[in-house]
């Protein structure tokens, strides 16, 4: 039999329990999870970063431009799907070992090592592979993404790639709610 799996919960094991209440439920359950919101995007302004972006299927800049947030577990992790106005970014996010995810976007395997605290959630990059080579540990990004909730219960995000060569390659950050339901989940009757 096939089980869904979390990534992150598997990654933080006991320490997710210290996470605020609405990070967990983003990072957590067995059922498709949407949200909504507002994000700004900018690009580092090289040719490469340029490229790079393309590879991985980022979206182009923007202000204030609509997103929607949808996570699909799965028994291999979960399938992540940002649309930015209309600019769908999908990534897959699966365990890697003990404490880390490795997060998929196109050719590059990006493992991280969540940390949990009361008040956020980081995501130091500890690896980045792509083609199956790995980037020398001295050129990995040094500013960990992070979530965090405001005083009203919505998620903040701010995620970035800045790589010590290369300068700002993305950076998005917003906020973003749980969306209502589509429809109520199936009830299992005898």
């Amino acid at each position: 039999m096939n089980t869904v799996q979390n990534p992150i919960v598997a990654a933080l094991g006991p320490a997710f329990a210290d996470l605020p209440n609405a990070l967990q439920k983003l990072h957590s359950g067995t059922d498709v999870r949407r949200y909504s919101g507002r994000t700004v995007v900018r690009h580092g302004p090289s040719v490469i970063a340029r490229i790079l972006l393309r590879l991985g299927g980022f979206p182009p800049q923007g202000s204030g431009l609509p997103l929607r947030f949808t996570i699909t577990p799965d028994a291999q992790g979960e399938a992540w799907a940002r649309d930015f106005d209309g600019h769908v970014t999908q990534s897959r996010l699966r365990a890697g070992r003990a404490g880390q995810v490795v997060e998929r976007f196109g050719p590059f395997h990006i493992t991280m090592q969540p940390v949990a605290t009361p008040t956020s959630l980081s995501f130091p990059v500890v690896a980045i592979h792509c083609l199956g080579f790995a980037l020398p540990r001295r050129l990995l990004p040094k500013n960990p993404s992070y979530e965090s909730v405001d005083a009203s219960g919505a998620v903040i995000f701010d995620i970035g790639a800045e790589l010590p060569v290369l300068g700002q390659l993305i950076g998005y950050r917003g906020t973003l709610r749980p969306e209502a339901c589509d429809a109520p989940a199936a009830i299992a009757t005898a």
